[in-house]
């Protein structure tokens, strides 16, 4: 029963890592595209 805890909870930290890298490889992307079609429009 509490291994079957540990492995959730490893499971959880993993799963909550990977959602941080893919929203912020997003966010980063969202950034890039805003900055290039502000370079389209101002130059």
């Amino acid at each position: 029963e509490s291994l079957r805890g540990a492995i959730e909870d490893y499971f959880e930290v993993k799963f909550n890592i990977l959602f941080k890298i893919i929203s912020f490889k997003k966010n980063i992307s969202n950034i890039i595209y805003i900055i290039f079609i502000l370079n389209i429009k101002y130059f």
